[in-house]
C-alpha cells in the first residue's frame, strides 16, 4: 500500500512540475513576442541604392529621425530611403554622420514614425532581443544574454545575423536599450605591417574572433551621439592632449603632452602617473580616453597625478578632439610594444584606434638613407668601380662619430660588405650590438675616406611613423580616388546598361517587325496564291461559256 501512495506521489509531482515548466515558458514565448510587438513598428529598413540596393537596419529614436550604421553609406548610392515593417517607404537625407562610433542620423521628410521607448541600462545576465533585418525577413528576431555592460557598450551573447547591424537590442518589456554595431571580437591579428630596409612597424587589431558575440552601444550613448549628430553633423568629444603609456606594474603615465593643449596649459607635464579623473579611477589607457572623450568640449575636469611619489591635483578645462590634431610619439628602447590610447589622425582609417596594438622593432642604422648608384651617377661622382650607395638624406650625426656623412657621399664598404644594394648596408650591420664601433669606407669629391662610425636605431623608429604616417595619408588619397574613380564606374555602368536595355528594346521591337513582316507577307503570298487559283477558274468557266454559246449558235451541231 505503501508503494502504492508514493508512486502516485511522485506522479502527482512530476505532473505539477510539467505543468509548471509549460506554463513558464508559455509565458516567456509570449513575452518575446510582445516584445517584438512592440519594437516592430520602430525599427526600418535602410536602403541606398544606384543600379544595385544596399540594406542595412535602423532605429526611429523621434517621429522624424532614424539611427543606422555607417556601413549602408560604404558604396556609391543615387537614393537614400527607408522602409517600415508595412511596407511604406520614405525618402531620407542625411543629417550627420560618425565614424568613431559608425553611427549615423537621417531625417525623413515628415513625423511619419514610432519612436521607440527607452529602458534601463541593462545588468549582466539580463536576457535581451536583436531585431533586424534578415535577407528577406523583417522584422528578425535573435535573442540571447548580456556578457557585459558599461555605459560605453555592451557585449552580448548573441548572433549578429547579416543586415540587422544598426537594429534595435530590447529588453523583454520591448524596451530600447541599445544598437547593434556589429560582431565582437577578441583576438589580435597583424592589419598593417610598413617596413623599409632598415625597420618594421606592425599593427595588430581586435578582429572576429568568433560569430557568437555581439557588440552594441548602450542606448544612453546612443542618444548623447544622436543630440550632436543633429545639432552639429558631427559628435563633439573632450580632448586632454597627452599621450599615454602603461609601465609593467600597471600605471597610466604620460609618455607625451601635446604643445598648446589643455593638458599642457592645466599643468601636466610628462612622466605624470594619471591616478583618476574627477574622482572617477584610471586603470588603463583606454579607460582614461575613454573617460575623456565621452565628456564634452569646455567641461572642466580635476585630474589626479603622482609626480615622482608627490600626490597634486590639477585643474582643466578639455578642448574638442580634432580627427587630424597631430601627436608626437616618443620610442626610447630598442622596441616598443604597448597601446597607445588616441593617435587622432588615424582614427579616420582605423577605428577604435585604443585596441591596435603598436610593435616597432629593427636593426641599427647609420642615421643616413641611400640609393644604389646607376652608370649615370658613378659617371657624375667619378666612381672607377660603378659601385656603392649614394647618401640622398642625412638623419642622424653622433658627437663620437669620427665622420660626419655628407649628402653626396659614395659609401663603397660597411663593415667589411662590398655595397651595391641597399640592402647590403643592412646586412653589414644585421650582427652589430649597440654601440659597437664599424669602419666604412666612402668616397667624397673623388678622394676615398675611411673612419669609424656607431650605428644607431633611433632615427628609424621615428621616421618610420612618419613615413608610415605619409603612406597611411597617400593610401587614403588613393582611396578616395579610387572611391570617385567606383562612383564614376557604376554611373558609366548604369549609362551602359541603361544604353543596353534601350538597344534590347530596339531589337525587340525590329525582331516583332520583322515577324510582323513575314506574317504579312506570308498573307500575301496566300492571298495572291488564292487570286491566281480563282483567275484560273475564271478563265476555265469562260472557256465553259463559250463552248456553250458556240454550241447553241450552231443548231446542226451533234449534240452530246
Amino acid at each position: 500500500m505503501k508503494k502504492i501512495l508514493f508512486v502516485i506521489y511522485m506522479i502527482l509531482i512530476f505532473l505539477f512540475v510539467t505543468l509548471n515548466g509549460a506554463e513558464s515558458d508559455l509565458k516567456s514565448n509570449n513575452d518575446v513576442k510582445k516584445a517584438l510587438k512592440r519594437i516592430s513598428p520602430s525599427v526600418v529598413k535602410v536602403i541606398t541604392q544606384n543600379h544595385r540596393r544596399y540594406i542595412a537596419t535602423g532605429v526611429a529614436i523621434e517621429s522624424d529621425l532614424v539611427l543606422s550604421n555607417i556601413m549602408v553609406l560604404g558604396h556609391p548610392f543615387d537614393r537614400i530611403y527607408i522602409e517600415t515593417v508595412k511596407g511604406k517607404i520614405h525618402d531620407v537625407s542625411i543629417v550627420g554622420k560618425d565614424k568613431n562610433s559608425s553611427l549615423i542620423l537621417l531625417k525623413t521628410k515628415g513625423k511619419v514614425l514610432k519612436p521607440v521607448k527607452r529602458g534601463k541600462p541593462p545588468e549582466t545576465g539580463e536576457w535581451v532581443g536583436l531585431v533586424g533585418v534578415f535577407y528577406k525577413q523583417f522584422p528578425f528576431l535573435n535573442q540571447g544574454i548580456v556578457s557585459g555592460a558599461s555605459g560605453d557598450d555592451l557585449i552580448l551573447n548573441a548572433t549578429v545575423a547579416p543586415g540587422s547591424t544598426g537594429g534595435a537590442v530590447v529588453n523583454r518589456k520591448g524596451e530600447f536599450i541599445g544598437i547593434i554595431r556589429g560582431v565582437f571580437g577578441y583576438k589580435l591579428f597583424p592589419q598593417y605591417t610598413f617596413k623599409d630596409s632598415h625597420s618594421e612597424l606592425k599593427i595588430a587589431s581586435s578582429v572576429r574572433g568568433g560569430n557568437d558575440l555581439c557588440y552594441a552601444i548602450p542606448s544612453q550613448k546612443v542618444f548623447r551621439i544622436a543630440k550632436d549628430l543633429e545639432d552639429f553633423g558631427h559628435v563633439k568629444r573632450g580632448w586632454l592632449g597627452v599621450n599615454i603609456i602603461s609601465d609593467k606594474r600597471g600605471f597610466v603615465i604620460v609618455d607625451n603632452v601635446v604643445k598648446s593643449s589643455p593638458a599642457e596649459k592645466g599643468g601636466i607635464r610628462r612622466g605624470d602617473k594619471i591616478i583618476d579623473v574627477s574622482g572617477k579611477k584610471i586603470k588603463t589607457p583606454s579607460h582614461l580616453s575613454e573617460s575623456i572623450t565621452m565628456l564634452r568640449p569646455g567641461n572642466k575636469i580635476v585630474v589626479s597625478l603622482d609626480r615622482k611619489g608627490k600626490q597634486l591635483k590639477v585643474n582643466v578645462k578639455l578642448a574638442e578632439l580634432k580627427i587630424r590634431e597631430k601627436t608626437l610619439l616618443r620610442i626610447k628602447e630598442n622596441k616598443f610594444s604597448g597601446r597607445i590610447s588616441k593617435v587622432p589622425e588615424l582614427i579616420e582609417s582605423m577605428p577604435r584606434i585604443q585596441n591596435y596594438t603598436f610593435e616597432f622593432s629593427g636593426a641599427l642604422g647609420l642615421g643616413i638613407d641611400v640609393i644604389p648608384l646607376t652608370r649615370e651617377l658613378a659617371k657624375e661622382f667619378k666612381v672607377k668601380s660603378g659601385n656603392g650607395l649614394l647618401v640622398s638624406k642625412i638623419n642622424l650625426h653622433k658627437k663620437s662619430d669620427h665622420i660626419k656623412f655628407k649628402v653626396g657621399d659614395i659609401l663603397v664598404n660597411s663593415n667589411g660588405v662590398k655595397l651595391v644594394r641597399v640592402s647590403d648596408l643592412a646586412k653589414s650591420l644585421s650582427h652589430v650590438r649597440p654601440e659597437d664601433k664599424i669602419k666604412v669606407k666612402l668616397i667624397r669629391k673623388g678622394k676615398m675616406i675611411e673612419s669609424e662610425v656607431t650605428p644607431s636605431t633611433l632615427t628609424y623608429k621615428t621616421r618610420l611613423l612618419d613615413d608610415f604616417k605619409m603612406k597611411l595619408s597617400d593610401a587614403k588619397f588613393w582611396m578616395e580616388k579610387q572611391q570617385q574613380l567606383k562612383m564614376k564606374e557604376e554611373l558609366e555602368l548604369q549609362r551602359e546598361m541603361k544604353l543596353k536595355e534601350e538597344a534590347l528594346l530596339k531589337r525587340e521591337d525590329k525582331t516583332r517587325h520583322r515577324a510582323l513582316d513575314k506574317k504579312r507577307q506570308e498573307r500575301l503570298e496566300k492571298y495572291k496564291l488564292e487570286i491566281e487559283r480563282l483567275i484560273k477558274e475564271k478563265k476555265a468557266i469562260e472557256e465553259e461559256l463559250k463552248k456553250i454559246k458556240k454550241k447553241e449558235d450552231d443548231p446542226g451541231s451533234p449534240s452530246d
